[in-house]
């Protein structure tokens, strides 16, 4: 399970990063954001994150777009019932596409699109896009969710905002547009490393008072 969290976190954190450098103007947006709240001259920390809704918006798209477990873990029905329109017998293993759902564009205006604002503003240019947690659900849902949900929300966002606070980042002459292709496995992974170059933006020295 602890193998499993890391992993799922560490992907998730690859996509995000590579959606942002794939498109600067929300890498932007969220390093003004960072900074409005946590000025520069310290670090993110747990007390900032609630002030820090395009953040939370950045990862749940990323989380859409690029679910880091698809398929979800099998569940096994308990009794025979009928699911949209199909009979379902009892001791039956099912698996649920959480990447169809959450690309599903009768759901989600333009689902190949990265846009994080569709997480702040319900009523886009684009469309209507009215969700619910039926609609997202990277952890699973109800009472056999995963129970590593908190920790790894507060690794992802406490390591991305940092990362995207202390640094700016470009890519190099040589790799300008990032590869989105993914790797088959248990967990979809990018298929290349990410290749970026960070160069220091918080030259303040505290920032570094925690670090040996």
């Amino acid at each position: 399970m602890l193998a499993a969290g890391i992993d799922t976190s560490s992907v998730t954190l690859d996509w995000a990063m590579a959606e942002l450098l794939t498109n600067p103007h929300i890498l932007t947006k969220l390093q003004r954001e960072i900074e409005m709240v946590v000025g520069q001259e310290r670090l993110v920390t747990t007390t900032d994150l609630p002030n820090l809704p395009y953040l939370k918006a950045v990862i749940k798209e990323t989380f859409r777009k690029h679910m880091p477990a698809p398929l979800l873990l099998p569940r096994i029905s308990t009794q025979a019932c009928k699911l949209g329109g199909y009979d379902i017998p009892q001791g039956t293993r099912v698996f649920i596409n959480a990447w169809a759902i959450a690309n599903d564009p009768q759901t989600w205006p333009q689902p190949h699109k990265f846009m994080p604002e569709r997480f702040c503003n319900m009523n886009l240019n684009e469309g209507n896009c009215e969700y619910n947690e039926f609609h997202l659900f990277p952890f699973g849902l109800g009472r056999r969710a995963c129970p590593g949900k908190p920790l790894a929300m507060l690794i992802i966002e406490l390591v991305l905002s940092n990362v995207i606070h202390i640094f700016d980042w470009i890519l190099p002459q040589d790799h300008q547009v990032v590869d989105m292709s993914e790797k088959f496995g248990a967990v979809a992974s990018r298929a290349q490393h990410l290749i970026a170059i960070p160069t220091l933006r918080i030259h303040h020295s505290s920032i570094f008072d925690h670090v040996e």
